[in-house]
């Protein structure tokens, strides 16, 4: 079932639009649609209430598109602390298990990101999942 957020904001109530859940559910929306992967995780990290249950369900996909983005803004190496940070990874090891999953290249050491080669693999996995029905 979709439908159209802009709807559904439009029939909150003034008293609803000042709940802290709903402004921080508000700046997360904001933040991902404008791609500020690194404020979305702040918000992320600090969402109350039940919201990182639901954002779980499409964590992947956002994580995906933020180390897409990445690849492509930086054409040497990126180190895996920066990138477990900034995406709210919950170990090191979850975040290479992730990149290699979805056919990102890392160096020998693991400790850092070849963005130059991973960027295709991250662009076909995009692909993928924007094809998955929902």
């Amino acid at each position: 079932m979709k439908f159209e957020i802009g709807t559904l904001l439009s029939d909150l109530t003034s008293k609803q639009k000042k709940n802290e859940a709903i402004q921080h559910s508000l700046k997360m929306r904001k933040a991902y649609s404008a791609d500020n992967y690194e404020a979305f995780f702040k918000l992320y990290k600090k969402a109350p209430n039940m919201t990182p249950y639901l954002v779980d369900i499409f964590i992947e996909k956002i994580r995906l598109k933020a180390l897409k983005m990445i690849s492509k803004s930086y054409t040497a190496g990126l180190e895996l602390s920066y990138i477990h940070k900034v995406l709210a990874f919950d170990s090191k090891s979850d975040l290479i298990e992730f990149i290699n999953k979805f056919g990102g290249k890392l160096s020998e050491d693991c400790k850092w990101l070849n963005c130059r080669d991973s960027y295709a693999g991250f662009v076909t996995a995009v692909a993928k999942i924007k094809k998955k029905p929902e």
